[in-house]
């Protein structure tokens, strides 16, 4: 079932599939990251067990797996991929002022390419500011 150009919800598996807005082709303009993810996980895990958080992050990461936000690729999943491919590094973010989110960990789409620069931000085009304005 096709929703509108771009979304499609596929009701054997019951999940959307939605093709992004890129402005450039992501396998140009993405280069594999795979060390520069490595080394970026390396340090935040280094950072995590300093500030005594390796537990909160380990938490909030099997909630995001459980609920299916992110998934364990098999090995032929990852040799059958024909597309572009794209480690993005992880970080928890510590709110404590917070009552419902005190920590959650997000994905950092804007960090640059280690050869070209660019990010996968950067070659997405951009959409509508659909958060209402909290000034009016």
């Amino acid at each position: 079932v096709v929703l509108f150009r771009s979304v499609e919800y596929d009701e054997t598996r019951g999940i959307f599939k939605i093709q992004y807005p890129f402005l450039q082709d992501p396998s140009i303009a993405l280069t594999d990251n795979w060390g520069q993810a490595v080394a970026m996980a390396a340090s935040m895990e280094k950072r995590l067990v300093k500030e005594g958080f390796v537990d909160e992050f380990n938490a909030e990461f099997a909630k995001m797996r459980d609920k299916g936000a992110v998934v364990e690729l098999s090995q032929l999943e990852m040799d059958q991929w024909g597309g572009a491919g794209r480690y993005l590094p992880m970080q928890l973010v510590h709110n404590p002022a917070s009552n419902t989110t005190p920590f959650r960990v997000v994905t950092n789409s804007s960090c640059p390419d280690p050869v070209t620069r660019e990010s996968l931000n950067s070659i997405m085009a951009k959409g509508p500011n659909c958060l209402a304005d909290q000034w009016e």
